[in-house]
């Protein structure tokens, strides 16, 4: 038979250990649900920024549209005026008319050509803050519980070994 004092102290040991590491996986479950929201926050302030950013950009090239647009106004009337004035007309100043305009146009698609490739940058970025943040959520540790079964085959396995002890115990003393 196998000696209860035994059998009790490995019930206890596999109990306390079964209930030490499912504490132990409840604490790290807690700290990968926090880590995962911090890493979702820093996600969005980060894109929120990088909207920001894109949005001042935009604000930026609206700006320099217009005021692309007003000074090639500005250079288009003052050379009409100034032709008029000096009784020039024709081919010339036909020429110098739609070359400010052109330059006016060259202008526009340089602003325009930047604030396209910033805001592609700005989503190449948002990309790989995304691809940050997965990965940060992904090398988070893995939560493993306890097996009750292991614990339990554990229990069965010290009281198995206890009696085996106790059978050649009691084999030692018969052979004196």
């Amino acid at each position: 038979m196998c000696d209860p004092v035994t059998i009790s102290l490995a019930v206890a040991g596999a109990a306390a250990s079964y209930v030490g590491q499912q504490q132990a996986a409840s604490a790290q479950e807690a700290s990968n649900a926090s880590a995962r929201q911090l890493s979702i926050q820093n996600q969005d302030i980060q894109i929120k920024s990088l909207q920001n950013a894109e949005d001042e950009d935009s604000r930026r090239a609206s700006e320099a549209l217009i005021d692309n647009q007003k000074s090639a106004q500005a250079a288009r009337a003052t050379a009409q005026v100034s032709a008029g004035e000096s009784g020039v007309s024709g081919l010339s100043i036909d020429s110098l008319l739609q070359d400010l305009s052109m330059q006016e146009s060259l202008n526009k698609q340089d602003i325009l050509q930047t604030q396209d490739f910033g805001q592609r940058q700005r989503q190449l970025d948002r990309e790989g803050v995304g691809i940050t943040t997965s990965s940060q959520i992904n090398q988070l540790p893995v939560v493993e519980y306890p097996s009750f079964l292991e614990h339990a085959a554990s229990v069965g396995t010290a009281a198995y070994g206890s009696y085996q002890k106790k059978q050649e115990q009691t084999r030692q003393k018969q052979k004196v």
